[in-house]
């Protein structure tokens, strides 16, 4: 290659996508500023400043990642994946050790913290590693990904990530890798028929998950309104985690906590939630030791069915195998979200289904959400006076809920505005993935482009009340430092394969 195509080739960057994003990212800045210009709370300490300052490392890995060829980042998978592994155990870590130590948020345990000046989350930036991994997997073993066993290890490989993130538990986050993990194996050449059943595995896991915790989150209502004696009533292991003594003592401290003022008052409160917790995680035991025994009965189920194909051959026995294997991979996996998922994400769940009955409640976050949009009319009210966010109506407001701001703010013609850019990032994605001069770069910017469309959808999708609250940031808009260095890499990666095109 000479000297002048070397120079030409310098410059072939996709300067549409580089403009989409740096108005977003300024969009954001202004928002989050328009949010918190209200608060009382110290410059330094704002999210806008904190924003910014995080803008200046992102930057500079936007640079580094932009030109650094990423064939050759594949060569590191194995550092990628260790990494991500090493922080998320480290996130959980039962203990703090000094000066670098875990730190819960909003009930979960998914941030490190250096001192008490800088703070950051793994499962953010592990999102990206684990799409370098399964590129590179999928890229290495495209001619036998066809076959199951190829695709048990690939899917074996996201597992421990997701794992580690529902312990925390960030089941939103975690959320994120299934359809980034299925559009590359599609991509990949992964059979339907296998697609479907992991979809299925998926759904069978939720049903076990979300439906005995819908129950365990009634009974506590139940314990709350003074009606424990209803508790045995609704499942079994109700009965078998509460004796009758427990529901006596837990009704007599509730009738005595209403006679009574002061201290005692409190004291017995107390008492009685102790005793509930403690109630609450037998119930747990009992539900996950239940279901690992019916997960142990279809594992012998796809064991028998397997030796009755070998013996005698009969297609229906293999098949009647893999249905069983759905059921087993499935119910197996909903134990991990029986023990760490909390009654309150079940609540988020439940809420979408009638949110009008639950504005005052569990559904209150997304109502005020849904005020604030509808507010904004046409033209919206203008920055900064939007009354649902200057009011603090709205929580969370820089960062699950910054386009109920937009909304409101910039009324109907500005969220246009924000999706037009959003669709513009989406399509700039795919089109640099279907143009990739290698099979890796189609496979990393289709990872890449699921990402940023899964956040798109669902946080847009919680702030209007179609989709439960899950506490994942809108790319670029949303605060938060660790999300925006992520989504400043990956676009990097994104224009780094547009330019390798032409590069010879």
């Amino acid at each position: 290659m000479n000297k002048s195509t070397s120079l030409t080739s310098r410059y072939n960057l996709d300067f549409g996508l580089i403009l989409t994003v740096l108005a977003l990212v300024i969009t954001g800045i202004v928002f989050i500023y328009s949010a918190g210009s209200h608060s009382k709370v110290d410059t330094y300490q704002q999210h806008y400043f904190k924003q910014i300052l995080f803008l200046i490392p992102g930057v500079l890995l936007f640079g580094f990642f932009l030109f650094f060829n990423y064939q050759k980042l594949s060569v590191y998978w194995i550092i990628f994946y260790g990494t991500s592994l090493f922080l998320l155990i480290y996130v959980i870590l039962p203990f703090k050790p000094p000066l670098i130590f875990p730190k819960e948020i909003n009930n979960a345990k998914s941030w490190i913290s250096i001192g008490n000046w800088f703070s950051f989350q793994p499962s953010e930036m592990s999102k990206l590693f684990i799409i370098f991994v399964l590129a590179r997997f999928i890229d290495k073993s495209s001619k036998n990904i066809h076959h199951f066993p190829t695709l048990m290890i690939s899917l074996a490989l996201p597992l421990p990530i997701l794992a580690l993130i529902m312990i925390q538990p960030d089941p939103g986050t975690a959320l994120v890798y299934i359809p980034i993990t299925l559009v590359m194996l599609l991509l990949g050449g992964t059979r339907i028929s296998h697609l479907l059943a992991i979809v299925f595995v998926g759904i069978i896991s939720l049903t076990f998950t979300l439906y005995p915790l819908y129950h365990i989150k009634t009974s506590q209502e139940l314990l709350k309104q003074n009606q424990a004696s209803k508790i045995s009533q609704l499942n079994f292991y109700y009965s078998a985690a509460f004796s009758k003594e427990d529901i006596n003592e837990l009704n007599k401290t509730k009738i005595v906590s209403l006679n009574v003022l002061g201290s005692k008052r409190k004291k017995l409160e107390k008492r009685n939630q102790t005793l509930l917790r403690e109630k609450t995680k037998k119930m747990k035991n009992v539900l996950a030791f239940f279901t690992l025994k019916i997960a142990a009965l279809c594992f012998g189920a796809v064991v028998l069915m397997f030796l009755l194909y070998k013996l005698f051959k009969v297609k229906v026995f293999y098949y009647s195998s893999m249905v069983w294997l759905v059921l087993a991979i499935g119910i197996s996996w909903s134990i991990l979200g029986q023990m760490y998922l909390k009654p309150y994400h079940v609540s988020r769940l439940t809420t979408v289904v009638d949110l009008d009955a639950n504005r005052h409640g569990a559904g209150y976050n997304q109502w005020q959400s849904i005020v604030a949009i509808g507010s904004g009319g046409i033209l919206g009210h203008g920055l900064g006076k939007g009354p649902q966010t200057t009011l603090n109506y709205v929580p969370e407001i820089e960062t699950d809920f910054i386009f109920a701001v937009i909304g409101e703010e910039w009324g109907y013609l500005g969220s246009l505005a924000i999706l037009f850019l959003y669709s513009l990032l989406i399509y700039r994605g795919l089109m640099i993935a279907y143009q990739s001069k290698d099979y890796f770069g189609t496979l990393l910017a289709a990872g890449i482009t699921t990402m940023f469309f899964s956040h798109i959808f669902v946080n847009l999708g919680m702030s209007v009340g179609i989709l439960p609250v899950m506490g994942i940031p809108l790319p670029f808009l949303s605060a938060g430092g660790s999300s925006l260095i992520t989504n400043l890499i990956a676009v990097a990666l994104l224009i780094n394969i547009s330019h390798r095109r032409y590069v010879h």
